[in-house]
């Protein structure tokens, strides 16, 4: 793990740069999606849960459309999935503007016997490992994204069926203010691959292979449809502020032209899957 350092003058740049990430190959097991049961709560030990039959979840995505001017789940009568996202640019100079540019996944959760009403979810997002990048934040999405999950515990979201409706819903100013608040990964619901340490001028990068986000949930989170018991999750997708401003930093001293005011981010992130454990007894 190498150290950089960061003269102040670097940070100039951030009000030149308009950046977008393309998600179009983040592979999820599949549209259905068997939850995996972890008896451990080990990081590694919930990627390598054995697929259990009896729960299953079925993944939506949603975006913000500028051209339409509303929220999403298909194009040209495609449903979008975490395979063909486009997240929108994020604007350096005018943040406010920038309430459009999350995404977020919705995972629909049908609960059968076996699985308990209460415990832990454990969301696990798998990257590419990137061969050969000798710059401390390469133009990767792992780079510069934040995941955050949560579920709406009210149930406001169930009987919503508009996307832009929903999009509305769960991209509020409220949500969207709170996660730009977050830094680090001290926070379990809310992580970024990238954790950066600071000492005096000297900025290190620790990037994982793994995210790892983890939310507690309760039988009151169910509720009832068809006769089936059905949980909502949601994983938001968001730029993340510190990182953002990181990679700029990074890029050449913070030296990038006026005439390269947009970058686009390679998307290196390869498969997202939900897994559960029981609360202790």
């Amino acid at each position: 793990m190498k150290s950089y350092l960061k003269p102040l003058k670097s940070y100039k740049a951030i009000y030149t740069l308009t950046v977008t990430v393309i998600l179009l190959s983040l592979i999820i097991t599949s549209s259905f999606a068997w939850i995996a049961y972890s008896r451990k709560t080990n990081a590694s030990d919930i990627t390598m849960g054995l697929a259990v039959d009896d729960t299953n979840a079925e993944f939506e995505a949603y975006i913000y459309s500028m051209e339409s001017e509303s929220g999403i789940n298909s194009i040209d009568g495609q449903k979008l999935t975490l395979t063909n996202l486009v997240l929108n640019r994020y604007d350096t100079i005018f943040r406010a503007q920038n309430i459009k540019t999350p995404a977020f996944s919705k995972i629909t959760i049908t609960r059968h016997d076996m699985m308990p009403k209460s415990g832990t979810l454990y969301i696990t997002i798998n990257r590419r490992a990137n061969e050969n990048q000798t710059e401390p934040l390469p133009p990767v999405t792992s780079s510069i994204i934040r995941f955050t999950t949560f579920i709406v515990r009210d149930h406001s979201d169930v009987n919503i069926t508009d996307a832009d409706e929903l999009y509305n819903a769960i991209n509020t100013t409220q949500r969207f203010d709170d996660v730009e608040e977050i830094k680090g990964n001290a926070t379990p619901e809310s992580q970024t691959f990238v954790t950066i340490t600071k000492n005096g001028e000297e900025t290190t990068y620790n990037k994982a292979d793994t995210v790892v986000l983890s939310l507690n949930y309760s039988d009151t989170d169910w509720y009832k449809a068809d006769g089936l018991d059905l949980l909502n999750v949601y994983v938001y997708i968001t730029y993340d502020v510190e990182l953002v401003k990181s990679y700029i930093a990074e890029k050449d001293n913070g030296r990038i032209s006026l005439d390269d005011n947009i970058v686009k981010f390679t998307n290196d992130l390869r498969k997202i899957s939900i897994s559960y454990e029981k609360d202790s007894e």
